[in-house]
């Protein structure tokens, strides 16, 4: 990306979300398209030249000019967005003892052994993400991503895969603080720019005396509750039918009923 490039996605951010410092990268790679639309219709209520009639005409093309930044910088960002969200996901595998790949509850059983031997783990770093399990189902309750997998549907990557979408589709903290007037455009580039240690968005919130613990918990709560479901992945990306969805939720609520824990 050439710094030209650059600079006009920093200006649409400033233009859009009102801000009066200098943006950073990490503000650009915090929000998401959801909180850029609802950014964008707030000042579109604003600058919209229909607001200007009946006024001289200096005051209508300066409004008309204002209107026009603003359709500008939200296609600048918008394509930004949409080009940042469609990049393959940083792989996951360990490389040079960096980033530690995840790893299964229990890893597929050494060729030869016995249904009861318990199988040895993979050494670091040579756990096979595109091998399907054929071992025999573990007999506890699952997650529903790693009974797919422990069933054979799919591999441990698309599991990866799936997880990093599901994050992607939900808003973010800052966002749901924004649409909740708890928050400003000016408070969420402060934490997400300023930040020196890696704190959590909330924690750093608190600290900063932006919101109290209660409202990061009710932050947090509708956060989960506007993210999408997990088998909704492989439906979007036509990796099963919604029947054989469908299907695999009814065998994995009777694998986990099999094993619960009875109540007391």
């Amino acid at each position: 990306m050439t710094a030209v490039v650059q600079q006009e996605l920093f200006q649409s951010c400033r233009v859009l979300f009102d801000l009066d410092r200098e943006v950073c990268w990490d503000f650009l790679n915090y929000i998401q398209l959801s909180g850029l639309k609802s950014a964008y219709r707030k000042k579109v209520r604003e600058t919209h030249p229909d607001l200007a009639v009946g006024q001289n005409l200096v005051v209508q093309r300066r409004r008309a000019d204002r209107f026009m930044v603003v359709q500008q910088a939200y296609e600048n960002l918008s394509g930004f967005l949409r080009d940042r969200d469609q990049s393959p996901p940083v792989k996951t595998r360990r490389h040079n003892g960096s980033a530690k790949a995840p790893s299964p509850a229990r890893p597929q059983p050494a060729k030869g052994a016995g249904p009861a031997a318990r199988p040895a783990a993979p050494q670091a770093g040579s756990w096979n993400f595109e091998a399907l399990y054929q071992g025999p189902m573990p007999r506890r309750p699952l997650l529903f991503g790693h009974y797919l997998y422990y069933s054979g549907a799919i591999t441990w990557r698309t599991i990866v895969s799936a997880l990093i979408w599901q994050r992607k589709q939900r808003p973010r903290l800052g966002e749901l603080g924004y649409r909740l007037g708890w928050l400003r455009p000016h408070d969420i580039q402060g934490i997400v720019c300023d930040r020196q240690d890696p704190l959590p968005f909330g924690e750093s919130a608190i600290q900063r005396g932006l919101l109290t613990a209660m409202q990061v918990r009710i932050l947090l709560y509708r956060q989960q509750q506007s993210q999408r479901k997990f088998g909704e992945y492989f439906l979007e990306n036509r990796l099963m039918s919604g029947a054989s969805l469908e299907r695999r939720l009814h065998e994995f609520h009777a694998h986990n009923g099999r094993f619960a824990r009875p109540a007391n």
